[in-house]
């Protein structure tokens, strides 16, 4: 009967950190999934002197703000840890989700697709996170479950 017991009690502590260990793998898929828009975002080229500096819409992707967003350099791409792990994750029945936004105000435009235009001609088409999340099924988020829940049954195993 103590064997019976002692399941129970490990069946419980499952179901304790099943949240825990399905944030975490929800975090990782962010963490991924940000690199992959990030990677796919265009920087804009101004000249010298035009006191204009590219990147933005990039780097708004680990901002909180456009205005935290301007102020940077790089590509944001540094920041995607801190950023993921400041991001509260949202419980509804059983599922999680996570909403990764970007602040910066033409975003939007960005993402629908839009001409780009270089000294007045159509220079071809942009389709942000269209793309990205065809290439965002390239992730393999099976591993990255198999390796959390893993984790997890070793930590309440102890094995």
């Amino acid at each position: 009967m103590a064997s019976l017991e002692d399941f129970r009690k490990n069946l419980e502590k499952v179901k304790a950190a099943v949240p825990q260990t399905e944030e975490k793998i929800l975090k990782k898929t962010a963490e991924q999934y940000l690199g992959l828009v990030i990677n796919r975002t265009p920087i804009g080229e101004y000249p010298n002197g035009s006191g204009r500096v590219g990147g933005v819409l990039a780097r708004g992707w680990t901002s909180k703000t456009e205005e935290e967003a301007r102020s940077g350099t790089g590509d944001g791409k540094e920041k995607i840890p801190r950023y993921v792990a400041e991001t509260p994750v949202e419980h509804r029945g059983n599922q999680a989700t996570m909403k990764l936004v970007n602040p910066v105000h033409y975003g939007p435009y960005v993402d629908f697709g839009h001409r780009i235009m270089r000294k007045g001609r159509c220079v071809g088409m942009y389709n942000g996170l269209h793309i990205t999340e065809k290439a965002a099924k390239s992730l393999d988020m099976q591993k990255i479950a198999d390796d959390y829940s893993e984790q997890m049954f070793k930590d309440v195993f102890g094995k």
